[in-house]
């Protein structure tokens, strides 16, 4: 244990104690704490400020509250500059980017050639009417012109066949064209019921049959009467009346028709439905021969 002064009264005490035993002051054996001059304070407080900036700047770690501080608004101006010049050189680099060059477009190859058979199949399909407005109009007023001369259509067409073949450059779609109205003309119903007049003059009944079949299948009723007449040289009666029968309905002017049956119902026996269709016949009949010719008829059958 140390003995020393006491700090107020010089007594010498242990530097233990907590009071001085002869002058009762606390902690003796400290030493004495200068207390502060306080005519430096004042004029260390009344000296001018001169940067009037420095002072209102706080001091670093003072805590103001309500208000943020300076460092976090500088920190918050340092990141959004950083994203605005993060952005700029973003749109430079992107701009600066060389644009690649425009792929060329490749050629388009030529259409191949239509050959004959394509032509056919394209023009298979378009009726006679719409062929024939397909043709130069040269072509076109010919064929209109020997169709109206001949009434044939189809040989008119075959003539302009003729023609379009000896040009010194013959057209494939002209000749193409022509050679579907041919086929088509082939495959009509007048067609038909001439080739069935042609099997019929030539006593081929059957195959004369057959093409007349095929006219009415496509609309045509004048080959009515013309199979009745087939029928009449087969000696097939009722079949032939009922074709006739049929053609009065589409021809009932003509007073052919009205002969025909007379004569099928006079082979049938039939002799009262025979004499009333000649007479039928004869109000029709337009020349003075031919109504001698069915007067003579009645006259035999006793009228």
């Amino acid at each position: 244990m140390a003995i020393k002064p006491c700090r107020e009264c010089g007594a010498s005490i242990s530097t233990e104690a907590q009071h001085c035993p002869k002058c009762g002051a606390p902690d003796p054996t400290k030493d004495k704490i200068a207390a502060p001059d306080p005519t430096k304070d004042k004029s260390v407080a009344a000296e001018p400020i001169k940067d009037k900036t420095a002072a209102a700047e706080p001091i670093k770690g003072t805590a103001n509250p309500g208000a943020p501080t300076e460092h976090k608004k500088n920190r918050w101006l340092i990141a959004g500059g950083s994203v605005f010049i993060l952005a700029g050189v973003a749109i430079f680099f992107a701009s600066a980017q060389p644009t690649p060059p425009a792929q060329p477009t490749p050629p388009v190859a030529p259409a191949p050639p239509e050959t004959a058979e394509s032509l056919a199949a394209k023009y298979a399909k378009m009726t006679v009417q719409q062929l024939i407005d397909s043709l130069p109009e040269d072509y076109r007023t010919t064929l209109t012109r020997s169709e109206r001369l001949s009434g044939d259509r189809r040989s008119a067409a075959i003539s302009l066949k003729t023609r379009a073949e000896l040009a010194p450059q013959p057209d494939q779609k002209v000749l193409a064209i022509i050679n579907a109205i041919i086929t088509k003309e082939e495959h009509s119903g007048p067609f038909l019921h001439s080739q069935g007049n042609e099997y019929l003059a030539k006593k081929q009944y059957d195959l004369a049959i057959q093409k007349f079949d095929e006219a009415i299948n496509l609309g045509d009723t004048k080959s009515f009467d013309s199979r009745g007449m087939a029928w009449l040289a087969k000696q097939e009666y009722d079949r032939a009346l009922a074709d006739f029968t049929r053609a009065t309905k589409f021809d009932h002017g003509n007073y052919l028709v009205y002969m025909h049956r007379a004569e099928a119902n006079e082979q049938k026996g039939d002799r009262d439905s025979a004499v009333s269709d000649y007479r039928r016949a004869l109000s029709l009949a337009p020349e003075k021969n031919i109504s001698d010719k069915i007067k003579a008829t009645l006259k035999r059958l006793g009228f």
